[in-house]
């Protein structure tokens, strides 16, 4: 099995994944006020390289004019710890504010979703990716998506600590068992059946 990983991830010699600017990648929700999705905007950002970690947690207060300040400022119309979650048009409008990067909306089946996935990250893009489960697992969640193979998306949750030594913490199958709810999503806390229902490839 070949794995596709984004250009440019590999692990530090304390096993943190780390991008060429040696910025940890990962962010776990409680390391910056937001919520599922624009923790998987940023990181998106960390991951092509276009931000720096330490922009988005300033020690002497946000500076509105960066580009992270702004792209803060944005997230900043919605509730305060993004209760009622994001939708895509406003993850949308975090790239704009940031402005160093471009996204594309794809709406359609999971199994096209989650081919556009594996195709993009095979160019070398990172994806952030919709996922639903039935109502009785509760999980309608954000995550992104920084690898792939045949079989799976290898993603970066948010939701989740990323341990020591790991590139990723949660998998998505990509081959359905069943028609809806037929993708496996699965990282070391949860495991349940999800549909893909929209994806923002990073430019």
């Amino acid at each position: 099995m070949q794995i596709h990983l984004l250009p440019g991830l590999s692990l530090n010699q304390d096993g943190r994944l780390v991008n060429d600017n040696n910025d940890w990648v990962h962010l776990r929700q409680g390391d910056m006020d937001g919520a599922c999705g624009p923790y998987c905007v940023v990181m998106s950002l960390l991951a092509r390289k276009t931000a720096k970690r330490e922009e988005f947690i300033p020690l002497n207060g946000i500076d509105y004019r960066t580009r992270a300040g702004k792209l803060l400022k944005e997230l900043r119309t919605s509730d305060p710890m993004v209760l009622s979650g994001m939708d895509i048009k406003k993850l949308q409008e975090l790239f704009t504010a940031h402005n160093t990067a471009s996204s594309e909306v794809e709406v359609g089946s999971s199994k096209q979703l989650l081919s556009s996935a594996t195709n993009a990250i095979k160019d070398g893009l990172p994806v952030i990716l919709g996922i639903k489960s039935r109502k009785s697992d509760e999980l309608d969640h954000w995550t992104l998506a920084i690898g792939a193979s045949n079989e799976c998306l290898y993603l970066l949750d948010p939701a989740y600590d990323l341990p020591v030594g790991n590139y990723w913490n949660a998998v998505l199958s990509v081959a359905p068992t069943s028609n809806r709810f037929g993708y496996r999503y699965m990282n070391a806390w949860n495991c349940c059946e999800v549909e893909a229902d929209s994806i923002l490839v990073v430019n």
